[in-house]
């Protein structure tokens, strides 16, 4: 059974690179695992991966401009009324 990290798998090449952790790899070790995890090279696909799979949870971007928008709109009628 392959090893493979979900987050760096579904991110874009050019932000997670290849590794062992995209392709998979069923002989990853705990220290190569752990080494993996804290690399500023999987530090940045965690927000992508949850930003693609989920944009409306509070936590997101997407999310975050939605609701600016929202409040802008309320903004904007209640003004215009």
């Amino acid at each position: 059974m392959k090893m493979f990290c979900t987050f760096c798998k579904e991110a874009p090449l050019a932000m997670a690179s290849s590794s062992l952790f995209i392709t998979g790899n069923p002989n990853l070790k705990r220290d190569a695992v752990v080494k993996h995890i804290e690399s500023t090279r999987h530090s940045r696909c965690p927000d992508f991966y949850i930003n693609r799979t989920q944009p409306n949870n509070p936590g997101t971007v997407e999310a975050e401009i939605g609701a600016v928008l929202c409040s802008i709109n309320v903004i904007l009628s209640i003004y215009l009324s």
